[in-house]
């Protein structure tokens, strides 16, 4: 008999500016340290060159080098930046995320190297023999976890070669600073990237992309980003590690290279925001909010024509929102979200509807906390509801006693997770959940789509081996479930700048099974059916009755 040899540990090293790092980064530290196949072996620093000025020499020396207007600009943006960290930071949310650690004697082995810099020191390239210092270490894997832009032998020195994020959709946004230009340019979503490096800069091999939604200030937007990303940083590490990784089809990026904004820039950005705050303090003080309404239609989805169709009016003091549809005993129902303006929070009530109107059955599920989004299905011979119950951390099945009037609780189906708008339905023999699921427990749940499958609709739900399927605000939370000749039609939510809801988009699902989970994109709805009509989250259909919701301006 032979002694088994033990595995070796997937060997890490860290690319650093200094043993001072941000929060992300101590993050990241956090995980390797609690992983038993993975040796953090050491930190290899690479400080910024030593005549690099600071203070008002660094001013003096940008000014020399790029012209006074740059050097003003980015003495403006500091300020910006300074100021906004200080306000952020009186929130205990922020506190933590925007200070630094020293991870110094928590890896204890350093590396000191002096790169070689071009570009007013931002391109990093290494010497002969710092190369040869970083290869002694024998490493599987480098991560940059710096501020430089790589170049060079250390591209190459690992076996899996550098491994980096870029705060960024690398298809419209090059550059930097991380987002910023998102916040100036309104644009609705904050994209990232998981890359391979490789000496096309800012066009390495993308292993992993996703985005949030964008935040309305620029560091807060930075630090959401941070926290939402970093996790699927651990994700493709693991990837790596089991040689399971995909790399992205490379694309023609047409867009110019974003840096440091210059001070006209900067005071754009000052006067949005300001316009922006003035703009929601004025709404408030004249009583005005943006509020839902539900809409229905008789005839198929497919070819449904919204804007012929009729409006449940809103309740004093409520709005309506995620209606679904059921026929049951020769009548049709409209299940929906019945949100208490009074109250903040939000009830299950029911509508009879044919073609003359829409009868109030009143609030037939009410818990003490928030419910919406009550999907229905049938199983068994019985109709049961599952509503969206994330403020009590779970996911519930009710049955009906008397449909649509009374329900009873049949299931927790999870517990401890704060899930959003989940579907369930039955494919290939199985029964699939859908959800949406923040695993930071924090902020806008909107991008991460888990897939879960079981043999019961009730129990035994197991998660799927790529959740989550989907990291992409644009389409990762769901506003509705469709049929059509066999097929099954995901309806998902698209965002706007500051606007929860502003369109929805239907995906075919192409393919879904333990393995993989594959939508095709169909067509986008825009609120263009009503007038004053401004956003549309949701649309379900069942025997003939279409419902969808909209958003419009009026008094709560």
């Amino acid at each position: 008999m032979t002694d088994q040899v033990p595995l070796r540990a997937f060997r890490i090293a860290l690319l650093v500016d200094s043993v001072t790092v941000s929060q992300p980064v101590n993050v990241l530290v956090d995980w390797l340290e609690t992983q038993p196949s993975i040796d953090l072996c050491a930190l290899v620093i690479h400080p910024p060159p030593q005549s690099a000025p600071k203070g008002f020499g660094k001013l003096l020396f940008l000014a020399r080098q790029q012209g006074w207007y740059t050097a003003i600009s980015r003495a403006a943006f500091a300020a910006l930046v300074f100021v906004e960290q200080t306000f952020l930071k009186r929130k205990p949310f922020y506190q933590s995320r925007l200070d630094s650690f020293d991870i110094g004697d928590r890896v204890l082995k350093h590396v000191q190297t002096q790169p070689i810099t071009e570009n007013l020191g931002s391109l990093y390239d290494f010497s002969a023999p710092d190369l040869d210092a970083i290869r002694a270490l024998d490493v599987d894997l480098l991560i940059r976890c710096g501020s430089s832009i790589l170049k060079g032998g250390i591209l190459s020195v690992a076996k899996h070669g550098v491994l980096s994020m870029h705060h960024g959709d690398n298809r419209i946004n090059r550059g930097g600073p991380a987002a910023f230009w998102e916040v100036l340019l309104r644009q609705p979503y904050t994209g990232f990237i998981i890359q391979r490096l490789t000496e096309e800069l800012d066009g390495g091999q993308v292993l992993y992309r996703g985005s949030i939604t964008t935040k309305p200030c620029y560091v807060a937007n930075l630090v959401s980003l941070y926290e939402r990303s970093y996790p699927y940083l651990f994700h493709t590490i693991r990837q790596v590690m089991a040689g399971t990784t995909v790399v992205e089809r490379s694309t023609i990026y047409f867009h110019g290279l974003y840096r440091t904004p210059l001070l006209h820039e900067t005071v754009e950005y000052v006067i949005k925001t300001a316009r922006m705050l003035v703009g929601e303090a004025l709404r408030k003080l004249c009583g005005k909010s943006w509020v839902w309404g539900v809409g229905y239609t008789f005839g198929d989805w497919h070819n449904a024509v919204l804007w012929r169709g009729r409006v449940i009016k809103n309740p004093t003091g409520r709005y309506l929102a995620d209606p679904f549809a059921m026929e049951h005993e020769g009548s049709h129902y409209v299940v929906l979200e019945d949100y208490d303006h009074a109250k903040s929070k939000g009830t299950i009530s029911a509508y009879k509807v044919n073609k003359s109107g829409a009868f109030p059955l009143g609030v037939v599920l009410e818990e003490n906390f928030h419910l919406s989004f009550p999907f229905l299905f049938r199983h068994g011979g019985e109709i049961y509801m599952v509503p969206e119950s994330s403020d009590n951390r779970d996911i519930r099945a009710y049955r009906a006693v008397d449909f649509p009037r009374k329900w009873e609780l049949a299931a927790v189906l999870m517990s401890g997770v704060q899930a959003v708008d989940t579907t369930i339905f039955q494919s290939g023999g199985r029964w699939w959940m859908l959800t949406t699921i923040n695993p930071t427990g924090h902020g806008a749940n909107d991008a991460e789509l888990h897939v879960f499958s079981s043999d019961s609709p009730l129990d035994g739900w197991k998660p799927h081996n790529a959740n989550p399927v989907i990291m992409d605000a644009s389409r990762g939370r769901s506003g509705g479930l469709l049929f059509k000749g066999g097929e099954i039609y995901r309806v998902a939510q698209r965002h706007g700048f500051q606007q929860y809801g502003i369109g929805s988009s239907v995906y075919r699902i192409a393919e879904i099974n333990e393995k993989r989970y594959i939508e095709e994109h169909v067509q986008d709805i825009d609120p263009k059916f009503f007038k004053g009509a401004k956003g549309t989250h949701h649309l379900h259909h069942n025997a003939g009755l279409t419902v969808f919701d909209y958003l419009h301006d009026a008094r709560p």
